[in-house]
C-alpha cells in the first residue's frame, strides 16, 4: 500500500520542523487508517516506517540539544552550576510539599484513631 504519508521527509530548515512534519506524518497515518481499512501487515509495516522516522527526527533533536548544553557548559560552567542549584532547591521544595502532605494526612489518621479509641463515658 503506497501512501503519500510515506514519502521520505524532505528537509523543511531545522530540526524542530522535521521532528513536527514526522509526527504529523504519524497522525496522519492514524488517520487514514481508519478511512480505507487497509491489511493488518500493511499497517504494521507503514507505521514502523513513520515511527521510525519520527524517532529518528526526535533522537536527532536530542543530540542537538545536548551538543548545545555541552557547549554551554563548556563556554559558560557556572551557567550549569546555577541550573543545578536551582533544579536542587526545586527539588527541595517539592520533598518539602510532599512532607508535609504526610503529615497532615498522618494527623488527620492520628485524630481519627483517637476518636476511635477513646474509652465511652458513662452518663
Amino acid at each position: 500500500m503506497a501512501e503519500p504519508s510515506l514519502k521520505p521527509l524532505e528537509p523543511t530548515g531545522t530540526i524542530i520542523d522535521e521532528f513536527e512534519d514526522a509526527f504529523h506524518s504519524v497522525c496522519k497515518y492514524l488517520d487514514q487508517i481508519d478511512d480505507k481499512k487497509p491489511q493488518m501487515e500493511d499497517i504494521k509495516r507503514d507505521a514502523d516506517v513513520l515511527v521510525s522516522r519520527f524517532i529518528d527526527a526526535g533522537r536527532t533533536c536530542e543530540q542537538y540539544f545536548l551538543q548545545k548544553h555541552i557547549q554551554i557548559a563548556n563556554a559558560k560552567p557556572e551557567q550549569v552550576l546555577k541550573e543545578e542549584c536551582n533544579e536542587l532547591r526545586l527539588e527541595i521544595t517539592r520533598k518539602d510539599t510532599a512532607i508535609e502532605r504526610h503529615y497532615e494526612k498522618l494527623r488527620s489518621w492520628q485524630e481519627t484513631l483517637s476518636l476511635l479509641l477513646l474509652p465511652e463515658t458513662p452518663i
